[in-house]
């Protein structure tokens, strides 16, 4: 599959620039349970949601348990609260209806099972997409036919990248409504440096067929996000050697030793049906 973007297959997800990093220590084999939190707030008017949930051992397979009853709040610099209420169809995942403001710092507190974990960042600017394109990857093509049937076409995006501040960046592509991500396994992200000041074609993360409605989201993002995938990204790829190292650091912004990421970002989205003009 080509695909310019930075790439990595997570091993779990229960579903971001700052000072505060640390490193949290991986035992595999570990009995201790850890709290496990996801959280995302963005510039949108929506439900912002925070997951609680806690890890498993390394070979314990199923989902990852969520937490219940954890009291849960985002603070902003300017004195505003919210609270975040208990999904009732959905354990461990808590919701509150706001709009986060770009520029302004959020404080995240969740305190569950006798424990208190925070993490704070500031929502940064997003650089918004300019517009979608398509094209049909030849080297995908096996027969005519393909171009009516196939996922041989390419979606491509346009934008420019201000370069004046140091900007990191979270991408999802979306498919007739259905995110593309191998079930929560694939996580596409880049800072400003590698994908340049002229975003001209840049290719997504996926193939499609005509007549697919693709939609792509740019969520900006702070450096302890960037710093988390990409911690992720040389423990999956490590090439379990001899002197290779332990899959087990992951840098993240929470608090008291709490596993997962805070992230806070500003969103932009465009969409585009494949062989229209």
């Amino acid at each position: 599959m080509k695909n310019i973007l930075k790439y990595i297959a997570v091993i779990f997800v229960l579903a971001s620039c700052s000072n505060l990093e640390k490193t949290i220590e991986l035992d595999l084999e570990q009995a201790e349970k850890v709290v496990v939190i996801d959280g995302l707030i963005t510039d949108e008017l929506r439900q912002q949601r925070i997951v609680v949930g806690q890890n498993v051992d390394f070979y314990t397979t199923g989902a990852t348990p969520k937490l219940s009853g954890a009291f849960v709040t985002v603070s902003d610099d300017e004195g505003n609260t919210y609270t975040f209420e208990e999904d009732s169809e959905n354990q461990g995942v808590y919701l509150s209806e706001f709009q986060g403001i770009i520029g302004r710092t959020y404080s995240l507190k969740v305190e569950v099972n006798g424990g208190v974990y925070e993490a704070t960042e500031t929502l940064n600017r997003v650089a918004p997409i300019d517009s979608l394109g398509w094209e049909v990857d030849w080297d995908e093509v096996e027969n005519e036919a393909d171009l009516d049937s196939a996922d041989v076409y390419d979606v491509l995006i346009y934008t420019k990248e201000p370069q004046d501040t140091k900007d990191y960046y979270l991408f999802k592509f979306y498919e007739n409504g259905v995110i593309k991500n191998d079930e929560g396994r694939d996580i596409f992200y880049a800072d400003d440096e590698y994908i340049g000041e002229n975003i001209d074609g840049l290719t997504g993360g996926y193939y499609h067929k005509k007549g697919d409605s693709v939609t792509v989201e740019f969520y900006s993002m702070a450096r302890s996000g960037f710093l988390f995938y990409q911690d992720m990204e040389l423990n999956l790829n490590n090439d379990g050697g001899l002197f290779g190292p332990i899959p087990a650091n992951l840098r993240n912004n929470i608090s008291n030793g709490a596993l997962g990421l805070f992230q806070v970002s500003a969103v932009s989205r465009k969409s585009i049906i494949i062989g229209e003009e």
